[in-house]
């Protein structure tokens, strides 16, 4: 048995050897490293074989409480270069290709070729790069994985080439105001923001404080996203798909499908 078959022996019976062969041969693109950097290194232990993983950041102290590889003594360091490391440690063969100015307008197509599948958690005052990559990966035919951690639960969206595209269930557009943006972002990727963590989202709204994450939505989010990569790769299930989203609320006991789209609910805020 070579060392990825070895490495990937539990595996077996969730998925056949054909399975671990399709997720080796398989490419993830990974933009945005916070949320993200978990994702990435659920799916490198899954046996993904090459990613394109982009995010210029360094950690912050203010990381530690819920991204991967955020520490004390990676503050300060590049998020790619953690990250990177850490897959290297799991798996040494494992190809990865940083792209170190992070996901912009003018390179989506060299991040996204010869990619499977796309995970978007590409901040959201990035906007002209968040619409510009997930615009590339619907003209690609690339599936995609949008992903917000909300308080204790997380929401993902998959959106599929023959669907609608992100611009149009968002409604977001670089002309808009951030703040308008960020705004329909919310009404887009969640059925609502967790009551307990509304009168914070309502003072980061207002430019008076942080908009506020714990580890537990963002490690949900990773292990659904994760999920929904393999089950993609697999041809596992049938799947949700935008203008259908997953929603996971633990402390309010909510699991539930919704409408992904921000026209479908008024503003909470």
């Amino acid at each position: 048995m070579d060392a990825y078959g070895e490495r990937h022996q539990r595996q077996i019976g969730i998925m056949d050897e054909a399975g671990l062969a399709r997720l080796h041969g398989a490419g993830v693109a990974v933009a945005g490293l916070g949320m993200g950097g978990s994702i990435f290194i659920n799916l490198v232990r899954l046996g993904i074989g090459r990613f394109h993983v982009a995010d210029p950041d360094k950690f912050e102290r203010s990381n530690a409480n819920r991204q991967r590889e955020a520490k004390e003594d990676t503050r300060g360091v590049r998020k790619d270069d953690a990250l990177i490391a850490e897959a290297k440690r799991i798996n040494p063969d494992v190809e990865i290709v940083p792209f170190r100015n992070g996901v912009q307008p003018d390179n989506v197509a060299q991040f996204l070729d010869r990619m499977d599948f796309l995970i978007d958690v590409v901040d959201i005052w990035a906007m002209p790069a968040k619409l510009a990559v997930n615009a590339e990966a619907h003209r690609r035919g690339i599936p995609t994985a949008g992903c917000a951690s909300m308080g204790f639960g997380c929401s993902v969206v998959v959106i599929k080439p023959d669907g609608p595209s992100f611009a149009e269930l968002s409604g977001m557009d670089p002309k808009l105001d951030p703040l308008v943006n960020l705004e329909r972002f919310g009404r887009f990727i969640s059925p609502e923001i967790p009551p307990y963590m509304m009168g914070q989202v309502r003072k980061a709204m207002a430019r008076q404080g942080h908009i506020p994450f714990v580890v537990c939505g963002v490690e949900a989010a990773g292990a659904l996203a994760s999920a929904e990569v393999a089950r993609h790769l697999l041809g596992m299930g049938g799947g949700v798909f935008a203008p259908k989203g997953m929603y996971l609320d633990p402390i309010g006991n909510r699991l539930e499908i919704f409408e992904a789209n921000w026209q479908a609910r008024a503003s909470p805020l």
